[in-house]
């Protein structure tokens, strides 16, 4: 995958609805949390954000449906560790599908970034996974707290990749911490470094239009998991692109059927590893 980012990656839509969870302090971190109301909790989701971050409109409304829907305790806490792009400004999100007249603001600073890399370097070296693996690693402690609960981890593009790694084995996470991990549309994927270790099962979604993570990719991380007999699924979602779990036009009805059956298929996938 390209290290630099797409601009797909900073541009989308925004969904309307207000979110119900709260803001709360937990394992050090601000976080957003979303509860099932009346049932008791299936069990734990750690959200890792998408470039906007753990304020992002979509994703808290995206944990109201792990709770209502779901029946799970959501977490949406803030792992960024650079600022979250403001996604209140309209120059980030665009009204319409990206083209060469209505790219955002951001999506020209994207175009002359290749032409100052010692900005980028900067910004790349602020997230790489030395210095977010720790911190969500650290949260993950709520294991702790949750001994017999299930607790999965899913990550939308940026948080895609971070997902993928919680659930390797490494100085920062333990076997058996997280049941099971998802990556949605993941981004800046490095294989085999970012698998090495794996040992948890792995759910992949992308779109059939995504350019960054296609199906070939797909196919590697298949090959990788089979090799270390870790399990592994994997959705192909027809006529949509990169971020589009996060991020979809919800006017646009193939948009709407393979949001809504990627949280099928990722409901179904976590209710497969309710034991460590």
């Amino acid at each position: 995958m390209t290290s630099l980012p797409c601009k797909e990656c900073v541009s989308g839509f925004v969904r309307q609805g207000k979110p119900q969870g709260a803001e709360i302090k937990i394992c050090g971190r601000d976080a957003y949390i979303s509860s099932p109301i009346p049932e008791p909790s299936k069990g734990i989701i750690v959200m890792i954000s998408d470039i906007f971050g753990w304020k992002f409109g979509n994703l808290r409304l995206m944990a109201d449906t792990y709770a209502k829907e779901g029946g799970y305790t959501a977490y949406l806490p803030d792992f960024m560790p650079f600022p979250a792009l403001d996604p209140d400004m309209s120059s980030y999100i665009l009204p319409g599908p990206p083209d060469e007249k209505s790219l955002s603001k951001l999506g020209g600073i994207l175009k002359i970034l290749p032409q100052i890399p010692s900005l980028f370097s900067i910004l790349y070296y602020a997230g790489r996974p030395a210095a977010t693996r720790p911190v969500i690693g650290s949260f993950l402690t709520i294991r702790q707290e949750n001994p017999s609960s299930p607790i999965y981890v899913v990550g939308y593009c940026w948080g895609g990749r971070f997902s993928m790694m919680a659930g390797a084995e490494d100085k920062y996470l333990a076997k058996g911490v997280v049941n099971a991990v998802a990556g949605l549309h993941p981004s800046h994927v490095s294989l085999p470094t970012d698998v090495e270790n794996a040992c948890t099962p792995l759910f992949v979604g992308v779109g059939t239009d995504d350019q960054y993570a296609d199906v070939s990719f797909v196919e590697k991380v298949r090959k990788l998991y089979a090799e270390k007999n870790v399990p592994f699924a994997s959705a192909i979602y027809d006529k949509v692109g990169h971020g589009f779990a996060a991020r979809g036009d919800t006017s646009k009805k193939d948009v709407v059927a393979a949001m809504d059956q990627c949280m099928k298929d990722l409901f179904n996938f976590f209710e497969k590893y309710t034991q460590r």
